[in-house]
């Protein structure tokens, strides 16, 4: 399974104790940091609750952007080092994200297994 990394602060449990009028009080909480490699074994989650992260885009196969600023989003470094802070993306830019990632490369298992299907069927 390729290498995933937390791309928002994830609360993964922690410590809490009951007052004395039944409220929970939460005394520690196990906070998992942006950037940091995690799997649905390391943070003991269920099938779903890991899916939901990954779904939302908490938990992506890929790192943080290296150039990420204090205070500005993931979504905005990618943006920037797209454009190189000019609002366009170079020429480079587009040939090299075209051939790290070619057609296709970024369907969805449903996707493959339609396409699989002979045409008339």
């Amino acid at each position: 399974m390729a290498k995933m990394y937390a791309w928002s602060t994830i609360y993964n449990g922690g410590k809490s104790k009951e007052s004395r009028d039944g409220r929970k009080i939460i005394m520690e909480r196990n906070i998992i940091e942006p950037g940091a490699e995690v799997s649905k074994a390391k943070l003991g989650v269920s099938d779903e609750d890991w899916d939901a992260l990954v779904d939302g885009g908490s938990v992506r196969p890929y790192q943080l952007p290296k150039n990420l600023r204090v205070g500005e989003s993931p979504a905005d470094a990618v943006i920037r080092s797209l454009t190189g802070g000019q609002g366009e993306v170079s020429q480079d830019m587009l040939m090299e994200l075209a051939l790290a990632h070619p057609p296709g490369s970024f369907a969805n298992a449903e996707e493959e297994e339609e396409s699989d299907v002979p045409v008339g069927a």
